[in-house]
This record gives C-alpha cells, structure tokens and sequence, in this order.
C-alpha cells in the first residue's frame, strides 16, 4: 500500500513539472514573486510591513506635531524628550523591516533606501540625546530628524505602491 502511494506522488510530482519546458530553471515559487511583484518572500509578512509602515506614519505625526509646539514654545526639555520618542519610532520601524524577509530585489532596495536613512536618522538624533545640555543648533537638528522620518515614510510608501 505504501509503495503504491509513493509511485502515486512521484507520478504527481512528474506531471506537475510538465514535459516541454523551456529550459529555463525557474520554480514555481519563484514565479509567482516575479509575475506579481511581491514585496516579501512570505505574503503574511506584507501585512507585517504595512502595519509596521502605518505604526510609523502615525508615531511620525504625532511626534512633529509636538516637536513643532515645543520649538514654538521654545521648550527644550520636552523637545529632548520628543526627540527621543521620534528616534524609538525610527528604531522600531528600522527593526521590525529587518526581521522581514523581502523578495529579490526589494532586499536591497529596502537596505539603501529606507535602512540606511534610519541609520542616518538615529546617529544624528543620538549625540542631541546623550548631551547634558542641549546643543546650539537644536533646532536644525529637529528639522533634520523631521527631513529624514519623512523621508523614511515616503521611501516605505513607494516601496509598498511597487513605485519609485
């Protein structure tokens, strides 16, 4: 009985792999990426980075919102402390794009375009918040933080519309 249903799955597996190819070695697994323009390898991980990009867009919002009220009131404890929530947004998104696997192509599309301006981003907010007293050009340096999380929001939106 057992022998029987191997010969059964391995007539399967023959047929499945047609007799005319084209002499092309690709696999079915590769084709539907290509053919559709998948984003990730793993279609559930498209919805992780969609939920990833919509956490960021909403914690970006809210973080320049009260960046711009703290420079208007020139209060610059709670600017460094703004500053530290848009830098923990950065590095979140920055992590969860890491733990998903893109398909090819979007790999490093992803590493150069978004990974490399939350890198950016975070080095550039870290020496504001490591300083014991702010430092002169605060307020180039939020503009410059604002400048890149947008940067950042954009690059993730043309990476999902498959754009840029």
């Amino acid at each position: 009985m057992r022998r029987a249903l191997a010969c059964l799955v391995a007539v399967a597996a023959l047929a499945g792999c047609g007799g005319g190819g084209d002499g092309g070695g690709s696999t079915k697994s590769e084709q539907p990426a290509e053919r559709t323009g998948a984003i990730t390898k793993d279609p559930a991980a498209e919805r992780v980075l969609r939920d990833a990009s919509d956490a960021f867009t909403k914690g970006r919002a809210d973080m320049l919102a009260s960046l711009q009220t703290d420079l208007r009131q020139n209060d610059t404890q709670t600017l460094v402390d703004d500053l530290w929530d848009l830098r923990n947004v950065i590095y979140k998104f920055d992590q969860a794009l890491r733990r998903i696997e893109f398909a090819p192509g979007r790999a490093e599309r992803v590493s150069v375009e978004i990974l490399e301006i939350d890198r950016g981003a975070i080095a550039r907010i870290d020496p504001i918040l490591d300083a014991k007293e702010p430092p002169p050009g605060l307020a180039d340096a939020v503009q410059q933080a604002a400048t890149d999380a947008a940067a950042i929001e954009r690059k993730t939106r043309d990476l999902i519309a498959g754009t840029g």
